[in-house]
């Protein structure tokens, strides 16, 4: 009777695929406990998390959709122009872990950690210390996607800066210069 969809993209994709259904498919966003997240933005001293050494914060199951790869290679550049102020920190697991750190290993970058999955209460201290926060979505080689990751809705009520990729529906949530910064996808 009713296919709900969470986000513009995804209608429009679904809509596209099937057109029969069209008037059947309905967007409706997720929704967002903010307490936790609002509680972080209050204690959050944003010129503190800008002074000293600099945490870039990434959150996400390590899968090719996340993007974690380009992130590395980002971290590398820093590096590279003699960047040394930030660190990044990639919260999460999953099934490229090992080519993640080895590819990190590979281009001796120095300035990521992979730390692993945290439970939510670290992930808000963790918020409250980053300057930012990024997550470069990216399409797999078989055409998969993220949709609309809640981690960058979690990240922006928690007021932290947001960088992503103009990736589905990614750009429903950050405005380009308003309320966050776009970039092409694997661009590092």
């Amino acid at each position: 009777a009713l296919i709900i969809s969470v986000s513009d993209y995804a209608e429009d994709y679904l809509t596209s695929r099937f057109p029969n259904a069209a008037s059947r498919i309905k967007r409706v966003y997720n929704g967002l406990d903010l307490e936790s997240f609002q509680a972080v933005a209050s204690t959050r001293d944003p010129e503190a998390v800008w002074s000293g050494a600099r945490l870039v914060l990434s959150i996400g199951r390590l899968v090719e959709k996340k993007g974690f790869d380009d992130l590395i290679e980002a971290c590398a550049l820093l590096s590279a122009q003699g960047v040394k102020d930030v660190q990044c920190a990639v919260v999460g697991d999953g099934p490229m872990r090992r080519a993640l750190l080895q590819k990190a290993e590979d281009l001796n970058v120095q300035n990521i950690g992979f730390v692993g999955a945290k439970s939510q209460t670290e992930i808000l201290e963790l918020m409250c210390r980053a300057a930012f926060f990024v997550l470069p979505c990216v399409t797999e080689t078989d055409g998969g996607r993220d949709n609309l990751p809640t981690v960058i809705m979690e990240a922006m009520a928690a007021r932290l800066a947001c960088l992503s990729t103009r990736v589905a529906g990614v750009p429903e949530m950050i405005v380009d210069g308003v309320t966050g910064r776009l970039v092409p996808e694997r661009r590092s």
